[in-house]
């Protein structure tokens, strides 16, 4: 049985890499412990002293009895020489630098390094779409076009001073050639039970004058005399034609054959 020398895991059969943590389980060459051989010399043995005679005098066989000896003692140091310098042992920082126990006892395995991550530029992202707010939302045909958030700006006014009858404020929404020809009672009039809801910027495109064009459903609610059919809930397809008056936008007047779009609820 094997295990993953970084979390413990146990490795599934013919499993290269752990499934748990991603570090690579020692291939098979890998798992052969290096097995280089040493010679093992024995010590020679030490040259028996000669016998002596009572007189004290060596007897005539020590001579060549130490010659033996001294060839041996030679001999061994050139075959320790020789298996020293074919075989020299492992240095201990480069072993402990290169490898790792495994922790069944199984041949140590090569450390590896990650690379380092890529420093290339991030690709640019498209922003996100814009929603609108919880007065005007944005549908998808409009929610890219840059001009989507100061359409949904002076919308949510337009609403707000309808439902709020701040309608000093509604007619500044207009151009000047507008505003001039409003009457802010008359306005007042018209809009004296109305209550607008669920508006939405469904478009925005150009019209043929060059202006853009905003495509705007909702839906008011009124009493029935200020319905335009004496209804008393209405859903509204209107159009509002974006015109630039100084450093902002602002609502000009529609075309000639422009007209509004309405149907009872």
């Amino acid at each position: 049985m094997e295990f993953c020398i970084a979390c413990g895991t146990q490795r599934p059969p013919d499993q290269r890499f752990c499934m748990r943590c991603g570090a690579p389980f020692p291939a098979a060459d890998e798992m052969t412990a290096d097995t280089s051989t040493f010679v093992v010399l024995s010590p020679p043995e030490a040259p028996q002293r000669p016998a002596t005679s009572p007189s004290g005098r060596r007897r005539a066989g020590w001579v060549p009895g130490l010659a033996i000896g001294a060839t041996a003692i030679l001999a061994a140091a050139v075959v320790g020489f020789l298996v020293t310098r074919h075989h020299p042992p492992p240095r201990a920082s480069q072993a402990g630098a290169t490898a790792t126990s495994s922790p069944t006892g199984l041949a140590p395995t090569r450390t590896t390094t990650t690379a380092p991550p890529s420093t290339e530029a991030p690709t640019p992202t498209t922003p996100a779409p814009y929603q609108g707010n919880s007065v005007v939302s944005v549908g998808p045909a409009a929610a890219q076009h840059p001009l989507a958030r100061t359409v949904v700006a002076l919308l949510t006014r337009y609403f707000d001073d309808i439902n709020n009858r701040d309608f000093g404020d509604y007619i500044l929404l207009y151009d000047q050639q507008t505003r001039d020809k409003f009457d802010v009672a008359h306005i007042a009039a018209g809009y004296r039970s109305s209550e607008d809801s669920e508006g939405r910027l469904v478009g925005l495109g150009t019209a043929a004058d060059g202006r853009t064009q905003a495509s705007v459903t909702f839906t008011s609610t009124q009493n029935a005399d200020d319905g335009p059919d004496h209804e008393t809930c209405t859903h509204w397809i209107l159009a509002f034609f974006l015109q630039a008056e100084g450093s902002n936008y602002v609502f000009g007047p529609p075309p000639t054959d422009y007209h509004a779009q309405h149907a009872v609820c």
